[in-house]
């Protein structure tokens, strides 16, 4: 090859990469619309990483008279894009090329999805109204039922006062509706559970399933949600999101029975400092809950009763708390009378305790032996009673 023809080659060669280059770097937009927001509000556009690192801001921007945003033009190849306004977090799945439109009705509890955009982003926005109807479904009729138990419970024990005798009365009347209702929401659980499962073996994207899997028990993790995994692995052979999908079906193994419990350090209520380990000599309750959380709220007699049947006996219950307020979360400790150990970061369904204990729905819990080795998961009503019983005896 001459020396001309040489250099015609080379540059066909670069021009073809600068164009490649230049099409694999175009940025991509990012907008849509709030309905029933605050104009002049501030929206703003986070990365989300895998690895659980802190996101990173990408753009902010303030909700026009209409309540549209427009964030303009991105180029990020950030594997989920985070969008957050106020308290609400909407991650979605980014492929780093195309146009990103969402919207969603600020007033809303909890807030629907819509909008277009990339395969997977469409994918993504198709399962969370399958799984908000599936939810509405199943739950609507059990917390209303909840709600009005509650406030019913509530006004006998105002006009009850500090009389013992009749608190206790009041407590042991309507702890049969109580545990119907647990039933009730456990069962409702198991059904949404399999419908999601279902609809998880039918994902054809592995960045949809990550997102999917975020919401996963253990046992979906190291049953039917292997071979799901294993199953788009296969698929999409190895990129992140398969990655991550192994990584974190990994960790669940290691939260296994028989396995010693991770390291935490926590916060307790006066802002103390303290580990998991420190309370290793005893057996330990690690308890993940909220006050928002009404199977929580209506768990928590029972593992006061349990706690103080066996308390000197050398057990335990430490409370972590997946509140966001302060003030909240202690009202319902005082108000349930938790009095034992508790702590959170106030950071909700982000709190570094339940991301690393692969919580996703509460009540939760991890029995832990004199050596803090996991020895029963998700002890409630009489299997709690029953295993502490097994332990020390009555």
């Amino acid at each position: 090859m001459n020396t001309l023809k040489y250099k015609s080659y080379l540059l066909t060669i670069c021009l073809a990469m600068s164009f490649y280059f230049a099409k694999a770097q175009e940025p991509f937009a990012f907008k849509g619309k709030v309905s029933n927001g605050e104009v002049q509000s501030v929206i703003e556009l986070t990365t989300w990483p895998l690895d659980g690192a802190a996101p990173k801001s990408l753009a902010k921007t303030t909700l026009e008279k209409n309540g549209t945003y427009n964030f303009g033009k991105n180029a990020s190849n950030a594997p989920y894009l985070m969008l957050n306004y106020k308290k609400m977090r909407f991650v979605v799945p980014n492929n780093g090329k195309s146009n990103i439109e969402l919207n969603f009705d600020a007033s809303a509890q909890p807030p629907v999805l819509t909008g277009k955009g990339s395969p997977e982003l469409n994918a993504w926005l198709e399962f969370r109204a399958f799984r908000a109807k599936l939810n509405d479904d199943l739950y609507k009729g059990i917390m209303e039922e909840s709600t009005s138990l509650t406030e019913k419970k509530k006004k006998e024990l105002e006009a009850a006062g500090t009389d013992e005798t009749a608190l206790k009365q009041i407590a042991e009347k309507y702890k049969p509706e109580e545990n119907a209702l647990t039933e009730k929401f456990m069962a409702a659980s198991q059904k949404s559970s399999d419908a999601l499962a279902k609809k998880a073996e039918d994902c054809s994207h592995a960045a949809v399933l990550y997102l999917i899997a975020t919401a996963w028990d253990e046992n979906m993790w190291l049953n039917t949600g292997q071979a799901t995994i294993e199953k788009i692995t296969k698929k999409e052979g190895q990129n992140a999101y398969t990655d991550a999908l192994n990584a974190k079906m990994k960790s669940f193994q290691a939260l296994s029975v028989g396995a010693i419990a991770p390291e935490l350090e926590l916060t307790d209520s006066t802002g103390k400092t303290f580990k998991l380990s420190d309370m290793r000599g005893q057996y330990v309750l690690v308890d993940f809950w909220a006050s928002w959380c009404k199977p929580c709220r209506i768990e928590n007699p029972n593992v006061v009763a349990n706690y103080e049947k066996y308390k000197d006996k050398g057990f335990t219950v430490l409370g972590i708390s997946l509140d966001d307020n302060r003030d909240r979360w202690l009202v319902a400790v005082q108000a349930d009378k938790l009095f034992w150990p508790h702590a959170s970061d106030l950071k909700g369904w982000e709190s570094a305790a339940g991301r690393k204990y692969n919580i996703t729905s509460i009540p939760a819990n991890v029995l832990l032996d004199k050596d803090g080795k996991i020895v029963a998961k998700n002890l409630r009503d009489a299997s709690l009673g029953d295993k502490l019983k097994e332990i020390f005896g009555n």
